[in-house]
């Protein structure tokens, strides 16, 4: 039924619908457990894994068309990013530049989506999907991005917008890799420079110490959980080479892993990998990856798609159906 739904659009048929927020009570949460939206969310991912299973990343020569479309609108992002300098201010976190820097992508949200969709017989959803585009880049109300602890609604919208763009026949699953490989690499390449330019703090923190707060890791997820999977039989790279700064060093440019713990290690210098991401020492102490992809995947599902506080902000349409 999911693999279906993956390959029934119509554009002719097409009627858009603006999605909204649908999951208010846990009542709600239960319907959409059961839901064909859900089995949909969880496929794509199951999708994306296995397309990077022992994989190390794709280099930027090896993008297709459909990537450097991706690609120019990352950097047109990035240049608004460089035109929106963070303002003086008394609060460390959460700088109020973040604020005109996403009013200034909604307002180019229509020449951005042109980009990707143009040429593809599909701008009649633009107006569908935007909402999943912009809050991709975090709050505008709280100048966060996040989710409590786990870090991935934001995120998650990112894959949501991917999603829908394979339900309609944008990508193709032999896609797949490129999605993973090239896109994601470039969203979390253009986000980490983001949160870095405005100091977002992770959403649900709350302005407490955000070392008490952190869970996986401070933002998102998926790098992870795509991550594992392309070092599922490495014969050299383990768990717990995480804690080995020169093969992190060495790898992170292969493995998303990898490159993920470089970047908490980079931004957190001075404070003890145990104590900035404990749940992420400790899933070092696995005994291979296999297991580490399980329990991701588990943790996925519990802590994201069956918590309310994370998935209630999710919105539904015509192309994400809720119930």
């Amino acid at each position: 039924m999911v693999e279906q739904s993956f390959n029934n659009f119509d554009i002719s048929k097409y009627k858009c619908e603006i999605p909204t927020k649908k999951l208010v009570t846990i009542e709600d949460l239960n319907i959409f457990q059961k839901s064909l939206a859900c089995k949909e969310i969880v496929q794509f991912i199951t999708e994306l894994q296995l397309s990077v299973q022992n994989k190390i990343l794709l280099t930027p020569d090896k993008a297709n068309e459909k990537s450097k479309l991706f690609i120019t609108v990352f950097n047109s992002i990035e240049e608004i990013l460089k035109q929106v300098p963070p303002i003086q201010q008394p609060m460390r976190f959460g700088n109020k530049a973040f604020r005109t820097f996403i009013d200034k992508v909604k307002e180019n949200y229509e020449n951005l989506i042109h980009i990707i969709l143009g040429k593809n017989n599909l701008i009649a959803i633009k107006d569908e999907i935007r909402e999943y585009f912009i809050d991709c880049f975090g709050s505008y109300e709280r100048i966060d991005y996040g989710l409590i602890n786990l870090g991935t609604g934001h995120e998650l919208n990112f894959l949501v917008f991917l999603l829908l763009l394979r339900k309609t026949k944008y990508f193709d699953p032999s896609e797949n890799e490129q999605v993973v490989s090239i896109i994601f690499v470039a969203y979390y390449r253009l986000m980490r420079k983001i949160q870095l330019t405005y100091m977002l703090e992770p959403a649900g923190s709350h302005g407490v110490n955000i070392i008490q707060v952190w869970g996986l890791d401070d933002y998102c997820f998926l790098p992870f959980l795509f991550g594992a999977s392309q070092l599922k039989d490495h014969d050299s790279i383990l768990p717990g080479s995480i804690t080995n700064d020169s093969i992190v060093n060495k790898y992170y440019s292969d493995y998303l892993y990898l490159d993920a713990i470089k970047f908490i290690k980079d931004v957190k210098k001075g404070v003890p990998f145990a104590e900035s991401s404990p749940l992420l020492h400790d899933i070092s102490g696995c005994p291979n990856w296999d297991k580490v992809s399980r329990g991701l995947i588990k943790m996925y599902l519990g802590e994201v798609l069956n918590k309310h506080p994370v998935i209630k902000h999710l919105r539904f349409g015509s192309l994400l159906v809720f119930g």
